[in-house]
């Protein structure tokens, strides 16, 4: 009896292991062709193949960090290929509308991120969403240089995620005004709307620290610190990871 569960176990094993190698391949190799199209469409010098190995490394990087995040902390959804399809699908077809509409000024802008955090929010939970979200804000910075894309991107998906928690009578996830987003949620609530200006994450939008240094490097760097500190303990708190 001991044989065979370890015999089921060793399988297991091995289909996850199998299970991992197919998907990861699958959405590098997919995300990959995406952000190298035009390149591929003219590829004529070596340097246009390192472009396509830097695009392949990003992939890499970014697809390892959503399988290592799912691996620990919703291994329960691995099992499911529909989930697994959905967050990959998910994640190909927003890069894809992105790649397309990053030449204007005005386009990528309508792409609908708040729609993917309240589908994955829906259809399987908010950790989730929170995380591909935060994966799309990345992928929007890198194909459009654009900063404010990245704090679009970001917020409209934990609008639709806040949108879900809410029609479900659960608390909204907020992160804390010391962190990026924290700083801009709180200067889109809390300011005056008659000198409401509207701005990117900046210095300024923090919160003042304890005991500030003198040195404007250090003290940067110690409510960047911080920043990260905040928001590892607010995703415990709210159940994100």
């Amino acid at each position: 009896m001991l044989a065979r569960r370890g015999s089921q176990i060793l399988a297991f094993t091995r289909r996850d292991a199998v299970r991992l190698v197919l998907v990861s391949a699958g959405l590098v190799a997919g995300l990959t062709f995406i952000l190298a199209f035009e390149d591929l469409s003219t590829m004529q010098l070596i340097s246009d193949l390192v472009v396509l190995a830097g695009w392949l490394l990003f992939s890499i990087v970014m697809v390892s960090l959503l399988m290592a995040w799912l691996w620990r902390f919703r291994s329960r959804l691995w099992h499911r290929n529909n989930a697994i399809m959905l967050i990959a699908l998910t994640l190909l077809s927003v890069t894809l509308f992105l790649v397309v509409t990053a030449g204007g000024t005005v386009a990528p802008f309508v792409v609908p991120t708040a729609a993917v955090g309240l589908l994955l929010a829906v259809l399987l939970d908010a950790g989730v969403a929170l995380v591909v979200t935060a994966l799309l804000a990345v992928l929007a910075g890198v194909i459009t240089g654009s900063m404010e894309l990245i704090a679009y991107t970001f917020m409209g998906g934990l609008a639709g995620i806040n949108a879900v928690r809410v029609l479900n009578g659960e608390p909204t996830v907020t992160p804390p005004p010391t962190t990026a987003h924290g700083c801009l949620v709180a200067h889109v609530a809390l300011s005056d709307p008659r000198r409401f200006q509207p701005m990117n994450t900046n210095f300024g939008l923090f919160p003042p620290l304890s005991s500030a240094p003198r040195d404007k490097e250090m003290k940067r760097r110690m409510i960047a610190q911080r920043a990260l500190e905040d928001f590892a303990a607010w995703k415990t708190r709210s159940g994100l990871s």
